[in-house]
């Protein structure tokens, strides 16, 4: 690889996936920064069979107490002491696509751009591992976009590690806004704070997958951060939820094989 590259990952109860995703995150990554959230299940034994991998778990807390920036500002503080050209952040039910590593040794030619940050597509496994979705929608709970090559939301961050500054989260944040970034990312030459990567490479979502999504347990904890964090009323928080991943319009495609490690 042309760059140093650190991935930083906040996780909790995903060793179903961490295996295939450690595994090829450490064929580009110089280290691979995993922030444990209490897992219940083996992630410190998968953690730790992977050379690349620094692994720490966060303090006990109330568990509504999301403290999503403050977990992503940790990762961060870990990941400058080994001084990367760029850090990578993705959610542990998350994976980019193979052609990352050609992107990223692409970088050079993009040096003169001066752009400090770029996202990516996101694309929502649905169903099965085969099938992602693309329709469109709007409802309760506001405008929705599925098709990760026309919406403006996106996921996971590839950021530069900038001399002589430093990047920071407000860590008041409950859950972080927008897709999980910094608040001070300088904006780059073009006057952008983010340049969007159209067409790929892409990060590929497991989560809408997840049994901790299908059995509903994803929205339950949402709603109860919600409530400690805002007060806001339970029963109207899960009806918007619910009411976001409505099958009304339901449309999928076909995901294309070379999105996915061999």
């Amino acid at each position: 690889m042309k760059h140093k590259v650190v991935a930083c990952i906040p996780t909790k109860d995903h060793a179903w996936l961490q295996t295939h995703t450690l595994k090829h995150l450490s064929e580009f990554c110089d280290k691979i920064i995993v922030s444990d959230d209490h897992s219940t299940d083996n992630t410190y034994d998968v953690c730790s069979s992977f050379e690349k991998v620094e692994y720490f778990k966060r303090p006990p807390r109330d568990f509504r107490d999301r403290q999503g920036a403050l977990q992503r500002q940790e990762l961060l503080e870990r990941a400058y002491d080994h001084d990367p050209d760029y850090f990578f952040f993705l959610d542990a039910d998350e994976m980019p696509s193979p052609d990352i590593i050609e992107w990223i040794n692409s970088l050079e030619s993009r040096e003169k751009e001066k752009t400090n940050l770029w996202t990516f597509p996101w694309v929502h496994l649905w169903g099965d591992d085969k099938h992602y979705r693309v329709d469109s929608y709007s409802n309760s709970a506001g405008d929705i976009h599925w098709d990760p090559f026309t919406t403006s939301y996106r996921k996971g961050f590839f950021v530069r590690n900038i001399p002589g500054y430093e990047l920071k989260y407000d860590v008041t944040q409950h859950r972080v806004r927008p897709s999980n970034q910094p608040v001070n990312v300088p904006k780059g030459e073009n006057n952008d704070l983010w340049v969007d990567v159209q067409g790929e490479p892409v990060i590929i979502h497991y989560g809408k997958i997840s049994e901790y999504f299908v059995t509903g347990k994803n929205f339950k904890e949402r709603t109860e951060w919600d409530y400690y964090e805002r007060g806001e009323d339970k029963d109207a928080k899960m009806r918007h939820y619910l009411a976001s991943i409505s099958e009304d319009t339901l449309e999928t495609r076909k995901v294309e094989e070379k999105w996915f490690w061999k």
